[in-house]
This record gives C-alpha cells, sequence and structure tokens, in this order.
C-alpha cells in the first residue's frame, strides 16, 4: 500500500507541474484515499481545486490540513489565497495574519495581505506591509508592484512609476530580450530610430501613446510604434508616430525600444505635468460620415454604454456591472442608448438599445461611432480610454478599489479633461454609482 501510494504522490506532483489539473486532482485523492493524513497531497490537492474556481472545495482541504497539523502557516496563508479569490477580505486578513504569527519571516503572506489591506483602500498600512516584504526578500517584485499602486494611488508619481519597473521582473521575458536592442533611458536621441511597443491591455496603449510627441521632441529621427492588430488603424492617428507596426510582424529597422509603460517614468511625469492635450486620437473622416447617417436620432441624446470589461483583463469582474442598470438609463426622457460592447448579452433582445457590435471591427470602428455620440459611460475599459483621448465627455464607473489611474476621491481625472468619475461607496455597490448618474443625466447642462 505505502509503494502504491508514493507512487500516486508523484505521478500527481508531476501532473500538476504539467499543468494536467483534472488528472493530478485525481491522483491526490487516490492517494488521500490510501493515506487520509498525508498533509502533502490535501495541501496540493486545495490548490488545484482553487486554480479550478472550486473555491469551497480548496477552503474543505485547507480545514482537513488544520485539523491535523492546527499550526501550519503555510495552510493559512493558502486559505487567505482562497478567501481572497472570492473577494472576502476580512477572512483573507485573518488568515495571513494567523500565518505571520506562526511564521514571522513568510514574505508571501505579508505581500497578500498588502493586496488585501489596498482592496479596503488601507493604503498606508498596505505599504507598511510590502515594506516588510522586501525588507525580507528585496527582489519581491509582487511586494513592489503592490507598493507601486499604492503610491501612484496616493499621487506619488516619481516613486510610483519607479517602482512599476519592477512588472518586468514578473515577466518571462525583458523587452530588451525580446526585441535585441537596448531601452531607451531619456538621452539625447540625436536622430536615432526608436521602437515605442504597447503592453498589457488596450487601453493602457490608448493612455500612454499621449507620450509619443515627447518622444519625438527628443531629436528622434523616426518613431515606430508596434501594437496589437486592433489597434493598428487608430494608433496611426497619434501625433509624434510616423509608422505602426503589428506586434508579432517583421519589424523594421530601430536603434532603441521603450515600452509606452515605461515613458511616465523616464519623462519624469508629475500629476502636475500629465501630458492631457485633448484630442491626441481621431477618428477617421470617411468612418465618421458613414456613422453619422446610422446614428442620427434628432432631439435626443446619443449616450455609449459599456458595462463590462474584458474577461481576460485584470480585476474584470470587480470592474463589470450589471447591464440591467444600464437599461434603467433607457426610460430616461431625451435619452437614447447605443451599446459598445463587443459581447452579446440576450438581455439587449428587445430591449431599447440599439446593439452596435457589428460594426465595432477595430478601435477605429469604436472611435468612428463615439465621435457621432453625445456621451460615452462606461466602466474602467478601452472604451473609456478612446472616448477621452477622443475629447469627447465620458463618464467612467468605478469600483470601490480603482485602478491606480483614478487616484482616489476626486471626480475628474488630469489624464482626461472631458472625463468624470463616478465611484463606488462601498465594494460592490454599483446600485449607488448609478443613482449619481441617473441624476446627472437629469440635470441641464450636464453633459
Amino acid at each position: 500500500m505505502l509503494s502504491l501510494y508514493l507512487t500516486l504522490l508523484k505521478n500527481a506532483i508531476y501532473y500538476q507541474r504539467c499543468g494536467n489539473l483534472a488528472e493530478a486532482a485525481r491522483q491526490y485523492e487516490q492517494a488521500i484515499a490510501l493515506k487520509p493524513n498525508c498533509l502533502e497531497a490535501i495541501c496540493n490537492l486545495g490548490i488545484i481545486l482553487k486554480k479550478q474556481g472550486k473555491i469551497a472545495e480548496a477552503l474543505g482541504q485547507y480545514r482537513q490540513a488544520l485539523a491535523i497539523k492546527p499550526d501550519y502557516p503555510e495552510v493559512y496563508y493558502r486559505m487567505g489565497l482562497a478567501w481572497q479569490e472570492q473577494r472576502k477580505f476580512a477572512e483573507a486578513i485573518a488568515c495571513y495574519q494567523k500565518a505571520i504569527a506562526l511564521k514571522p519571516d513568510l514574505a508571501d503572506a505579508y505581500i497578500d495581505l498588502g493586496i488585501a489591506l489596498q482592496e479596503q483602500l488601507k493604503l498606508q498600512e498596505a505599504m507598511s506591509y510590502y515594506r516588510h516584504a522586501i525588507a525580507l526578500k528585496p527582489d519581491a517584485a509582487k511586494a513592489h508592484m503592490g507598493s507601486a499602486w499604492c503610491l501612484l494611488l496616493l499621487q506619488d508619481f516619481q516613486q510610483g512609476f519607479a517602482e512599476y519597473e519592477w512588472r518586468w521582473r514578473t515577466k518571462s521575458q525583458t523587452p530588451e530580450e525580446r526585441l535585441g536592442k537596448p531601452p531607451w533611458d531619456g538621452s539625447p536621441l540625436a536622430g536615432k530610430t526608436i521602437l515605442l511597443h504597447t503592453e498589457q491591455g488596450h487601453g493602457d496603449g490608448i493612455q500612454f501613446v499621449r507620450y509619443a510627441p515627447l518622444v519625438a521632441q527628443r531629436g528622434a529621427g523616426k518613431v515606430i510604434l508596434e501594437t496589437y492588430r486592433s489597434l493598428r488603424r487608430l494608433l496611426t492617428t497619434a501625433p509624434g508616430v510616423q509608422e505602426v507596426v503589428l506586434r508579432g510582424e517583421p519589424l523594421p529597422a530601430f536603434d532603441l525600444q521603450v515600452p509606452l509603460m515605461s515613458l511616465p517614468h523616464i519623462l519624469n511625469t508629475a500629476i502636475e505635468t500629465i501630458p492631457a492635450r485633448i484630442p491626441y486620437l481621431y477618428a477617421e473622416e470617411k468612418d465618421t460620415v458613414k456613422y453619422s447617417e446610422l446614428l442620427r436620432t434628432e432631439g435626443e441624446v446619443k449616450v455609449g454604454i459599456v458595462w463590462a470589461a474584458n474577461a481576460k483583463s485584470h480585476a474584470a469582474s470587480k470592474r463589470s456591472c450589471p447591464v440591467s442598470l444600464f437599461l434603467e438609463l433607457s426610460q430616461i426622457p431625451g435619452i437614447s442608448l447605443y451599446s459598445l460592447q463587443k459581447e452579446h448579452t440576450d438581455i439587449l433582445d428587445g430591449a431599447p438599445i440599439q446593439d452596435l457590435r457589428e460594426l465595432l471591427h477595430d478601435f477605429a470602428d469604436t472611435a468612428a461611432v463615439i465621435s457621432q455620440l453625445d456621451l460615452v459611460i462606461s466602466v474602467d475599459t478601452a472604451v473609456a480610454h478612446l472616448a477621452g483621448a477622443l475629447g469627447k465627455p465620458v463618464w467612467v464607473l468605478l469600483p470601490f478599489s480603482p485602478d491606480w489611474r483614478w487616484l482616489l476621491d476626486r471626480s475628474d481625472s488630469p489624464w482626461y479633461p472631458t472625463m468624470r468619475l463616478f465611484r463606488q461607496a462601498k465594494p460592490g455597490d454599483w446600485q449607488s454609482v448609478f443613482a449619481q448618474v441617473k441624476a446627472a443625466l437629469t440635470v441641464p447642462g450636464e453633459l
């Protein structure tokens, strides 16, 4: 029996490392059936169940482990991660604190405790735990990134953007390794060709392409931008960019490279020096003519809406809201709603909302549609950035703990002069956000 147990455990670990979670779980379950008190199998099965989204089952495994070994700090840490996955931060914090009490040098517990506190907007307390983790583990990139988000939320751009450069320690490849060219450090370019490249989400590319003219002013011979297919047509309208190429395709010759999101750090951006002249992106004239006929609505305010973030994007569930709340806006007299959401939902069938998703093949199409609207109301998505970059009135609906770029306790954005921010008063409270939106829509002159 011991031999069979060891074989099952060995196989389970192998399948887990290979990413075959279902088979690994099956092997762990068989191992536990043979040896019910095997902590390694119980804990590893909990880790797999969490990755599969089976949080309640994972927590059950961790409780089973603690029944065997009550003073097991790593299990309390794993329980904290499971609670945090369900956005139950009070429970997660209690678990992390228990793990730290049992093992004061458990750096990961300090980091995730910081993240949980940050979600509660307890930023100074969160930063103290990030600093403690860094003291224990100076190269803990996740702790540096947590510090970056807190510092940026608190408008400390100098330190925040410096810490944000640690993001490359969390990736398998740096830009220099991928592109084979040295990074630009802000020095005069003296006629050299520089490649700017997008990273992370589409909204990030839209937000930070505003820096291209500042790069060109440093004496660049040519500014090339590498981006995603859905952004290519749109970003050809960006001032300062002379050529746009697709990521993954052969690149023209260049001397230096820099990620767009590193430019605020390299160019020493402060809250007062954000390059916020708008518009800095434009809809193509031929497209605006086409959509002007489609969106002709005499005497009504034309409002584009987006209710859900891309499911693959960071904190998508937190940033998305029920589309039913937008349906309530359609009852306001004088308002016409147009869906700019790429994903369809059956709730729109028969609703007084014009669904434009079949027309939106890329962000240039979306820009042309937005150019014909009076207002865009969106959760934190790329469309919100696009409307702001086009200089259109845009209202952004934010969760209680927002992304760093939206800062804290303000209804405007230094990044986008035509933007207005509506914030949750408490986590998950979209009802109060929409109460504010409804009130604003019924006040003359608010747009």
